[in-house]
């Protein structure tokens, strides 16, 4: 069973498996763990500046990139933005609600959607590298 995602569960998972949680990359992913909505690498760079002036925007790059190679968070395609998974340990499909009047974002987690991308991919022959889907809509909040 999967637990939601927070920075005790990282620092576990990396020291298993043996990856570097640097403190820029532990700084980006605590914040990004603690937001409801998506964030841009420009909106992290500038909470990251918050305590020190001098970072630049590589540094949240690079922290980025290695958060989501390593399933720690998600790119947003449609925005460029990123979000924290909800999920810890398990390899899966980005599915997301995403709020267009309060640009929440809600990961959710369909086998069934998964398993007919995986089918129909399969009658074409085709060879899935990244699975995203990105439903934009108005959440219960905003419709009240």
């Amino acid at each position: 069973m999967s637990q939601k995602l927070s920075l005790k569960l990282i620092q576990e998972d990396c020291v298993k498996r043996k990856l570097k949680l640097t403190p820029p990359r532990e700084k980006v992913i605590s914040y990004l763990i603690n937001e409801t909505e998506s964030r841009t690498a420009y909106q992290i760079l500038e909470y990251l500046q918050q305590s020190d002036p001098s970072t630049k925007p590589p540094t949240v790059y690079r922290a980025l990139d290695f958060l989501c190679l390593n399933g720690f968070a998600h790119r947003i395609e449609s925005s460029n933005s990123f979000i924290a998974c909800d999920l810890e340990g398990e390899k899966h499909m980005a599915q997301f609600f995403i709020c267009q009047s309060c640009n929440q974002v809600t990961e959710f987690h369909s086998h069934k959607l998964s398993k007919i991308l995986e089918e129909e991919a399969a009658n074409f022959q085709f060879s899935i590298q990244q699975e995203i889907l990105e439903a934009k809509g108005v959440c219960k909040s905003c419709r009240k």
